[in-house]
Parts: C-alpha cells; structure tokens; sequence
C-alpha cells in the first residue's frame, strides 16, 4: 500500500513540476489591473440583446452616445443602436457600444444613486444578477429602476429598493 501511494505521489509531483515549468509571458503593454479590454475581436459573436423596461418598453441606453466614464444610463425609445445593445460577461452588463460596464457610479449607496458606464474592473458596483424580473446590484442588492416612474427619452436609470414595479421590471 506505502509503495502505491509513493507511486502516486510521484506521479502528481511529476505533473506538478511538468506544469510549473510552463512559461507564460505577458504581452509588452499589458492593460492595467483595473481595467477589462473589450473581446479580443470585436468581429466576434456575442449574445447581444436589448433590455426593455416593463414600465412603458423603452430601452436601456447609454445617453447621448457618449464613451467617456460616467456617462449617463437611462432608456429611450428602441431604434437598433449599438449604444442600446448589451451583454452579460461574468455577472456584468456590457455596453455593445463601448464594452464599458454597467456601474452604480461612486459605489453610492444612497436611493436615486446614479447608474452610468465605467471601465470593467471586476468590483461590486459592476455586479449585477436577475432577481425575478428586476436587475440586482451585486454592490447594495437594489435594484434598477426608471427613476420617478418617467416615460420621457432620457429619464435616469438609477438604484432603490427592490419593489417589483413596473419601472424596476425589465425584459430582452
């Protein structure tokens, strides 16, 4: 029994070793650590969808096209454009226009706190999960909402209490 367990042993240290003697080389410009590039290939097919709001079907909607971070969430009226178009990538929402995520800007704990686009850097502001129908912050467990109910273009996506209303409902 001792000599088939020292068998295995070595068996394993082998591998160890085998596997420990692999080299892996960075590239010369590594991103920095807190920020996640978009897919290599942006040719590449992603499971993209829009996100409707049950309060009155609008989409969700990076404002005003605008690519800087902090860049406002909110909906407006479904037209097809990249900037309304999304993909979950390990418990994040991206942005197909920008590959930038979904972030509950300034970790702002607060009710109405706002909702924007940042960089990807993995934290929990950034971590979303379906809760029934209502999207949930990884960061607070609130969930979005149309703020004030509004159906106008352009009303703010921010974060309250999970209430599964109609303006926290949402559906792709």
């Amino acid at each position: 029994m001792a000599k088939k367990l020292r068998r295995a042993l070595a068996g394993i240290a082998g591998a160890l070793a085998l596997f420990g003697s692999l080299a892996v080389s960075a590239p010369a410009t590594a991103a920095p650590a807190n920020t996640d590039p978009a897919p290599a290939s942006t040719s590449q097919a992603l499971a993209t969808w829009n996100l409707h709001t049950a309060l009155n079907g609008k989409c969700l909607d990076v404002l005003g096209l605008n690519n800087n971070n902090g860049a406002p969430a909110g909906v407006w009226d479904c037209w097809g454009g990249s900037n309304q178009s999304w993909y979950w990538d390990n418990g994040r929402i991206r942005s197909s226009f920008n590959h930038k995520c979904l972030d509950l800007l300034g970790f702002n704990n607060n009710n109405a706190a706002p909702v924007g686009m940042w960089d990807c850097n993995w934290a929990s502001n950034q971590q979303w999960s379906w809760y029934g129908s209502m999207i949930r912050s990884g960061m607070n467990g609130k969930c979005l909402d149309v703020q004030n109910f509004s159906n106008a273009n352009g009303a703010r996506v921010v974060m309250y209490p999970c209430y599964n209303t109609a303006n926290q409902r949402w559906y792709h």
